[in-house]
């Protein structure tokens, strides 16, 4: 399964699109890309901005001291769903809808 995390940086006066997907140039692992026109290309590596879009993703932003980048990056969507599902029950929080952001993709995490 790929899940699309999408997000953008401002650039200047604009902003350049990101995405980091699960499972799609590296199987099991988080990759990095960036929107040139229509193409998507590959970026080896996260960093601290695509880090911060997975664990905003999945409402886990307040979790950094124990899911590190370098944990992270091997966490599939599931299991970070999974943190954040206890999350909401021991902290009584409202259900976060998780769903992948690849266009015509409804991939929900449960």
């Amino acid at each position: 399964m790929t899940f699309s995390i999408d997000y953008n940086r401002k650039d200047g006066d604009g902003y350049t699109k990101y995405a980091v997907d699960w499972n799609w140039e590296i199987r099991g692992r988080w990759a990095r890309s960036e929107k040139e026109g229509v193409r998507w290309n590959f970026i080896a590596g996260l960093d601290k901005e695509a880090y911060l879009a997975i664990l905003q993703k999945f409402g886990l932003e307040d979790e950094r001291k124990t899911l590190t980048l370098e944990k992270t990056i091997t966490m599939s969507p599931e299991r970070l769903g999974e943190i954040r599902r206890t999350k909401e029950k021991v902290q009584k929080l409202p259900r976060l809808e998780i769903i992948s952001d690849s266009l015509g993709d409804n991939t929900k995490i449960a």
